[in-house]
């Protein structure tokens, strides 16, 4: 069955049972599929792709010939029943009219959870413990600011919602202490308002999505630059909210460099920061909204720093000996500055599986990487099982392409690296925005995967590595599972960068070939508690750019201790006084013990 039936097959039922609320016959326009990543029919091929299957059953144990682990069936999943706020429903369907608040079973499965390896494993197996009890798609500020009010007076929980894309669990209220939540979807916040060319800034609504938010810069021959792997999904707004990074950030920064000025509505009113360049006036209000993941109040409207786009880019690849030679190359272009738009060190195994997942080429060019691979084994002497890929991005007219180049390379040629052409490079541009999909693909064959990102000063890099490889290696190799990790660094900064540890695990089957899901998630969360132990033991932070959300929240107390207790609540009693704004995030003294299965 495909989504699209299984969403008005629910819708259908809902009409049915006479279900409160308006029925809408299918998600709200935009949103994911509600078991995966992407939109209905998006998935990863691997035809064409000769070395994934032989890679796969080499180091998971995994045959296309497995049986498939399908979704359930969207109708039949019992979701949470609604928590009933007879005043407050009628409130807002008076603020936005009947059409525009819904209650029905598909909208509140869609916004239910983000898409984190636990979200889409509860999803698939159908256990949606919780779900909004209403979805509200404002279209103007005046709305959200009367749809707070009326949350505050009659005490409902708000959850903001952009393109749902999180991976650390920011949609999730685990204890609702028996209130009614209520989503207010952003996706009609999607205009830009303003684009001053002489400046260099562009006034934009906080709902739109990366892509359209390029296209419209594009048109005026501009750029943000800010790529994460979430941007065809995600939201400008969900972008300021986890802190976003994005693949160009050793040029263009991360989003709150990118950020001028900001518009956010809280329970206690709208706090709007003026459009100048630099102000010295006290803390930063705009820096607040940063990373605040909802729990202070809805961002509607942004006044963001653009660039003119660049006329070329051009990725190339280069082969190290070593992870330590890359890791070297690039601080010491950092500290040169001659650092690439993009940088992105893979380690041996990252490095073998990127061979693994390239697409099948002609004789001719399989010809001659096989010479290639001779030269470097007998001339160059490299041990191509250490070998590690490095991708980078140069941008710019052609000059300015080729004066960083060269001194780039004369780096990468200090510490040994070789210039692989653009093959590489461009086989990355075109597969890079892949891995959700590649990670819902394994686990249709039982296989859960997933990242642990962090960040550190560079004479830590090699030391964190070596522990965050060994952690996860222990932690998912219990019960014999056939298990996998990798690493890669990337996001450059003067003092260090992130590394970003890939992981999976094939799950145990019985004597029929059955899994038990419940197991399994239980194994992939003391994995991913090994990561982030392993991570505040070593000294780096929880999450470079993906949030603190709910899986995160355990550990965030350890890294940022405050006297007399968490900045974040005090400012949330100001501007949230009955802590209706995404309640349980980023206030450690509420967190649970540790994240569970």
């Amino acid at each position: 069955m495909s989504g699209d039936d299984s969403a008005g097959e629910l819708a259908a039922k809902d009409a049915a049972s006479g279900a409160a609320g308006p029925v809408a016959a299918a998600a709200a326009p935009g949103t994911m599929k509600w078991y995966g990543w992407g939109a209905e029919g998006q998935e990863f091929d691997p035809a064409g792709r000769p070395g994934v299957w032989s890679y796969a059953q080499a180091h998971l144990g995994i045959t296309e010939h497995l049986p498939r682990n399908v979704p359930v069936a969207a109708e039949r999943i019992a979701l949470p029943d609604p928590v009933a706020n007879a005043p407050f429903l009628r409130a807002v369907t008076e603020i936005l009219g009947a059409a525009s608040c819904s209650q029905s079973a598909v909208d509140r499965l869609v916004h239910a959870y983000g898409k984190s390896t636990r979200d889409l494993w509860r999803m698939r197996h159908g256990q949606v413990t919780f779900a909004p009890d209403c979805v509200l798609f404002p279209e103007s500020e005046e709305q959200i600011l009367r749809i707070i009010a009326a949350a505050s007076l009659h005490d409902v929980v708000i959850v903001p919602f952009g393109g749902g894309s999180n991976v650390a669990g920011c949609l999730e209220i685990p204890q609702r202490d028996g209130r009614m939540v209520a989503t207010i979807n952003l996706r009609r916040f999607n205009r830009v308002l303003g684009i001053d060319k002489v400046s260099g800034t562009a006034r934009i609504q906080a709902g739109i999505l990366g892509p359209d938010l390029e296209r419209a810069l594009a048109a005026e021959g501009l750029t943000l630059g800010h790529f994460p792997d979430s941007f065809p999904y995600s939201t400008l707004g969900g972008w300021i909210a986890t802190r976003s990074s994005g693949m160009l950030s050793d040029s263009y920064g991360n989003i709150e460099d990118m950020v001028l000025a900001l518009r956010m509505l809280a329970p206690s009113g709208l706090i709007e920061t003026r459009e100048v360049p630099h102000a010295s006036n006290g803390p930063d209000a705009k820096r607040l909204c940063f990373g605040s993941e909802g729990t202070l109040g809805i961002i509607t409207e942004v006044t963001l720093n653009v660039r003119r786009a660049p006329q070329k880019r051009e990725f190339r690849g280069y082969l190290f000996p070593s992870f330590a030679a890359g890791i070297e190359a690039m601080r010491t272009c950092v500290h040169a500055g001659v650092a690439p738009a993009l940088s992105r060190l893979n380690d041996p195994d990252r490095t073998q599986l990127s061979a693994a997942f390239r697409r099948k080429t002609g004789w001719a060019e399989t010809a001659l990487g096989h010479a290639f691979k001779s030269y470097l084994r007998r001339v160059r002497r490299f041990d191509l099982a250490q070998g590690c890929l490095l991708i980078a991005a140069f941008e710019g007219d052609p000059d300015a392409i080729a004066w960083r180049r060269r001194r780039a390379e004369a780096v990468y040629q200090r510490n040994g690296g070789i210039g692989l052409g653009r093959s590489p490079g461009e086989a990355f541009a075109e597969g890079k925005f892949d891995f959700p999909h590649i990670r819902d693909f394994l686990m249709d064959y039982h296989v859960l995967a997933d990242v642990g990102e962090t960040a550190t000063v560079w004479s830590n890099m090699l030391p964190l590595y070596r522990a965050g490889v060994a952690a996860y290696r222990e932690a998912l190799g219990r019960g014999g599972r056939r298990h996998w990790v990798g690493c890669h660094i990337s996001h450059s900064y003067a003092a260090g960068a992130s590394a970003y540890f890939t992981f999976a695990f094939a799950c145990n089957r019985g004597p029929s070939g059955e899994v038990d899901p419940w197991a399994e998630l239980e194994h992939y969360s003391a994995a991913k508690r090994a990561g982030l132990d392993c991570f505040s033991k070593h000294g780096a932070t929880l999450s470079h750019h993906h949030a603190v959300g709910y899986e995160h929240l355990p550990w965030l107390a350890g890294e940022s201790p405050m006297p007399g207790g968490s900045v974040v609540a005090a400012v949330k009693s100001t501007l949230d006084p009955t802590g209706i704004m995404n309640p349980g995030k980023l206030i450690p003294e509420r967190s649970l013990a540790r994240l569970a299965g």
